[in-house]
């Protein structure tokens, strides 16, 4: 190293089955979590270490963009603190000589916490839990001359080391301060959420629909199709698996129909669905559960959308009951693991079923 380069800094985890809870993603973290490892900073010269701090930061921020690009007006940024744990660092482990390099070590430990730190009485009990790392879209970084610009919501965890050195070879004592952060992934578990009542939530949710049934465009209606939905079982997830499948099952009714039973068993379905995630950030606490009939009473709430596509399930020789109608089990296997569904200060997110 050039003597004239100033001192490198970096964050080093363990990686042990006996620190942290088993899973296939070695860079996942869970509540409980040990988060164990060592700071290693390296400099050209010696050095006479003044203080080590330790910190494990979470963070979640929103900023909500009034207008368009390209002329963005921010209406407010919030943020809100959920970990802060502190460390001061006393036992430091020297190397020196080697190529000129004088290395520092030090050892840090601290344990993921299962709920957030202390909030606000206004924020519902189930917006309090730990939420998960998490970011929807993607950053807008505008010119050098305007500010750095973002309008989803951002959920991190950040490991940071700060250290205060004298230079001993400047006989002018000057305090400098170099640091290093490390970005940690937590996923906390999560209990699957109770059966939603759709009836509550008319702009949300339509578990039933009904349209005009014609064999091939442009010839005579031969009668009307219905069909409704149940709300499908939550897909679960765990340590040892990264995928998940579940199902749910959609009734096809026919009404004035006009064809003989023959006709009606060659008759065959393709089903599209996918699944819709649906981000809601806001840029004042949540008080409720948000949902879309809030956009536009909360000036200040909005809503990233996306949708997961499945893949196309085709349908024939079905069995019709006596009453014109017959059942049909969508499989709902996403190919990606889907971040849960959470409630935080800022940020909520729910997923709902597509079909068509």
């Amino acid at each position: 190293m050039s003597a004239k380069l100033p001192p490198v800094v970096r964050i080093k985890l363990f990686n042990c089955e006996e620190c942290s809870p088993i899973t296939e993603n070695a860079n996942l973290y869970r509540p409980f979590s040990s988060l164990e490892g060592e700071v290693w900073m390296q400099s050209p010269k010696e050095l006479n270490i003044n203080s080590i701090h330790m910190s494990l930061q979470g963070l979640e921020s929103t900023r909500v963009v009034d207008r368009p690009a390209p002329v963005y007006d921010i209406v407010e940024h919030q943020s809100s603190e959920r970990i802060d744990q502190n460390l001061e660092i006393e036992s430091i482990q020297i190397t020196d000589g080697l190529q000129n390099t004088w290395t520092y070590i030090f050892n840090f430990y601290f344990i993921i916490p299962p709920v957030s730190k202390e909030l606000s009485h206004s924020v519902p009990a189930v917006c309090q839990s730990l939420p998960p790392s998490f970011q929807a879209g993607e950053y807008r970084i505008n010119k050098r001359d305007q500010p750095k610009l973002y309008s989803q919501a951002i959920i991190q965890y950040l490991l940071q080391a700060s250290i205060e050195y004298y230079d001993t070879a400047i006989e002018t004592e000057v305090l400098r301060r170099v640091t290093a952060s490390k970005d940690i992934n937590i996923l906390p578990y999560s209990e699957p959420p109770p059966p939603t009542n759709t009836s509550d939530y008319p702009d949300e949710f339509i578990a039933s629909a009904t349209s005009s049934l014609r064999l091939y465009r442009l010839t005579p209606r031969v009668g009307t199709l219905t069909a409704s939905i149940e709300e499908p079982k939550p897909l679960v997830y765990s340590n040892s698996i990264s995928t998940s499948a579940t199902e749910t099952t959609l009734r096809i009714s026919l009404e004035g129909f006009t064809l003989n039973l023959e006709r009606l068993q060659r008759l065959s379905i393709r089903v599209k669905s996918g699944i819709r995630a649906k981000t809601f950030y806001s840029a004042k606490p949540i008080t409720c559960m948000p949902n879309q009939s809030d956009l536009a009473l909360k000036s200040l709430l909005r809503l990233h959308d996306d949708v997961i596509k499945l893949e196309e399930q085709p349908y024939g020789k079905l069995e019709w009951e006596p009453s014109w109608s017959t059942l049909l089990r969508i499989q709902i296997a996403p190919a990606q693991a889907l971040p849960p569904s959470f409630c935080s200060v800022l940020v909520a997110r729910s997923h709902s079923l597509l079909t068509r």
